[in-house]
């Protein structure tokens, strides 16, 4: 996730907005109890009056067409196309334009002609996505603010080119990602060679016995589920896209740079190495989440060992380099999605960072791309995600795996997880330099990638990568490694 954006000027904008000016989007008519014909948005005839005016001037266009026909040449007749009843009708018999117009509208709904092909074509090049991105964003109320108003269709920016296999319970391949027991009383070098095997095979895996109390956890996703549940008036107090900010919340951090919005919003904090003051934090899950993050970052140096240790490091060689000192969790909420066939949860990306530690809830959802098949990553109760992420795979100089990973739409109940994510946070961005280790480079292992600073490596990966899926280190790869 990119953190460095310039910040929008933020207008403070009546939560009705939504549904008043940005009404464009089909409602669920149970949604209001206002009279049948209150219901229906100025908006939506409006789009409606648009279509029609479209085909009415095409349809114009095909009238004036037709009043230069000499139908006394009858031999013209066979080269017309099936409407040539229609002419035939204009020569023989007085017929008002109404019944002209109803009948050439019947025969393209039925024959698909070339002219309907053309309206739409029309229709579709009059889309304004700016100007939808822009009004949704204004009305700060998220994607859950469209879900409470009741949509049966999901608004166009969200829709993706191909349709999405949107089943969490299957998947191309039934296989499980590993899951590591990282119990005291198992044998070290066995926990390490997990995560060795894990991390470069997979670039994710599971935890069990991480520590953590089972309260923290449940505490944790209902906070979650409560900042993005509670009253809206209250909820955009804290929206914004100044990425600066230490804790907001936003729909879509790629919202007017990503190819397709994604069916979640979130919100995020940044909880180390300079973590907001404790009024800054909504009091819904301000204490909550920084115990949480103080087991978060705990654990993090556990798993750094033994991800040193998978290196054949020392088990403190990663802390050394400064990989656990920046610290933001992610709050995502997914509400149910009215057409999850269309649209994804998040779209299909890689982390930024080193790597990240996930609590989701057992709704399921989150796929990793494995040998170019989608796998579902399982939920299992009390258990913790763990996936490398790109800066990991720089260093490490491609030994360990940043895979492409992706959360479904669902219907249903809304899916939440809380993203904890090891990077750091703009701090000293220019003077930092990320090389591969040099222990990990040989004459048979050469460096594949070459010397970034973080200023650097969030810019280039921003352009390379947005959130669509393409590879976010080709920019970093030395010449000689490029395909």
């Amino acid at each position: 996730m990119h953190l460095m954006h310039e910040t929008p000027a933020e207008q403070g904008m009546d939560t009705g907005l939504l549904h008043e000016k940005y009404n464009v989007f089909e409602r669920n008519p149970q949604a209001s109890s206002a009279p049948e014909d209150v219901r229906t948005s100025s908006a939506s005839k409006e789009r409606s009056s648009a279509a029609e005016d479209l085909r009415d001037l095409r349809l114009l266009k095909i009238l004036m067409r037709l009043s230069s026909i000499r139908f006394e040449r009858l031999d013209a007749l066979p080269t017309l196309p099936a409407t040539g009843i229609v002419y035939l009708l204009i020569g023989i018999f007085p017929i008002s334009v109404g019944v002209l117009l109803s009948l050439l509208v019947y025969h393209m709904s039925t024959q698909k002609m070339e002219t309907s092909q053309e309206v739409n074509a029309a229709m579709k090049s009059n889309y304004d996505r700016e100007s939808e991105l822009k009004a949704f964003d204004d009305s700060k109320s998220g994607v859950k603010g469209l879900v409470d108003a009741g949509l049966l269709k999901i608004p166009r920016f969200f829709i993706h080119d191909r349709p999405i296999i949107n089943d969490p319970n299957s998947s191309s391949t039934q296989v499980d990602i590993p899951v590591i027991d990282l119990k005291g009383t198992n044998v070290r070098a066995e926990i390490v060679e997990n995560v060795r095997h894990a991390s470069e095979t997979w670039g994710f895996f599971q935890i069990i016995n991480h520590g953590i109390p089972n309260r923290v956890l449940d505490e944790m996703i209902d906070a979650v589920r409560g900042f993005h549940e509670m009253e809206t008036e209250e909820k955009i107090k804290y929206y914004s896209r100044d990425y600066q900010k230490r804790f907001f919340y936003v729909s879509n951090f790629h919202l007017f740079t990503g190819e397709a919005a994604s069916w979640n919003d979130s919100f995020l904090s940044v909880m180390a190495p300079k973590p907001p003051q404790s009024e800054e934090l909504p009091p819904i899950c301000r204490d909550i989440l920084i115990e949480y993050s103080d087991h978060i970052m705990k654990l993090g140096s556990t798993i750094l060992e033994l991800l040193s240790e998978a290196l054949g490091l020392k088990p403190n060689h990663l802390e050394s380099l400064g990989v656990a000192q920046g610290l933001f969790v992610l709050g995502h909420y997914y509400p149910p999605c009215p057409q999850p066939e269309l649209t994804l949860g998040t779209n299909n990306h890689t982390d930024a960072g080193f790597f990240t530690i996930l609590l989701q809830d057992l709704l399921g959802g989150l796929q990793i791309l494995h040998q170019n098949e989608w796998v579902n990553v399982s939920p299992i109760p009390e258990a913790l995600v763990v996936n490398i992420a790109d800066l990991l795979q720089l260093i490490t100089n491609d030994k360990f795996k940043s895979v492409h990973h992706r959360v479904l739409a669902q219907k249903g109940k809304p899916r939440i997880s809380v993203g904890s994510f090891f990077r750091p946070f703009n701090e000293g961005i220019e003077s930092i330099i990320y090389r591969p280790i040099k222990e990990l480079v040989s004459e048979e292992n050469p460096c594949v990638y070459r010397d970034t600073n973080l200023k650097e490596y969030v810019t280039l990966r921003n352009k390379a990568v947005g959130m669509n899926g393409r590879s976010a280190l080709a920019p970093f790869k030395v010449e000689s490694m490029k395909v």
